[in-house]
């Protein structure tokens, strides 16, 4: 199984933590596949340059850019981006286009197989982190992100066998509780300072 990071965002402190876990082989040739949670151009351009100035930083990796928001033909070659990938690194965004866009692309079922290699690193944040659980749910609960794809169907890919709730502050301790009531899977609590590594 690949080595699984999980956390809300990339605050200064968690950073520093995420270099120790992500950039561990120095070997070069190897592919940091990034993934933004609409597409490349749907608002990654802020953001896109600073994780790629990360690992050319801490690493020989090679920065590669995968779009999960297109079709046809052009869907095929990112796919194989993801199935060439060493480290397949999920941003935050809306969790339910997020999530549309795997299952329209069936880029759902190549992460939930790359989870399952030896030697791989998998790594979300917030939605990233999220579509990794069995289920969206507690997204439609808290209502922190807006269902404006209208999905349906709030099954994620079960890669982990509980829930997270990112962004975890004692505002939200009332609402979790009451969501923990709804759900027969575990809910795991991560704060802005959290990293969350299973392997």
């Amino acid at each position: 199984m690949a080595k699984l990071v999980l956390f809300s965002q990339p605050e200064e402190t968690v950073l520093e933590k995420l270099k120790l876990e992500l950039f561990v082989d120095k070997s070069s040739n190897l592919n940091f596949v990034y993934m933004p949670s609409n597409g490349i151009n749907k608002g990654s351009k802020k953001y896109a340059p600073i994780w790629e100035r990360l690992v050319k930083e801490n690493s020989n990796y090679n920065f590669i850019k995968v779009d999960n928001s297109l079709d046809g033909k052009d869907i095929e070659d990112e796919k194989q981006k993801i199935r060439n990938a060493d480290t397949l690194f999920i941003t935050g965004g809306n969790t339910f286009t997020l999530l549309r866009n795997l299952k329209r692309t069936g880029m759902d079922q190549l992460i939930i197989d790359f989870a399952a290699k030896q030697d791989k690193i998998l790594a979300g944040f917030s939605a990233g982190a999220l579509i990794m659980t069995p289920t969206i749910k507690i997204v439609e609960y808290k209502q922190t992100d807006i269902n404006e794809v209208g999905l349906d169907n709030l099954d994620a890919l079960g890669i982990v066998p509980f829930e997270v709730s990112p962004h975890y502050s004692d505002k939200w301790k009332t609402v979790i509780d009451s969501y923990r009531q709804t759900t027969v899977n575990e809910v795991k609590l991560l704060t802005d300072k959290d990293l969350l590594v299973l392997e």
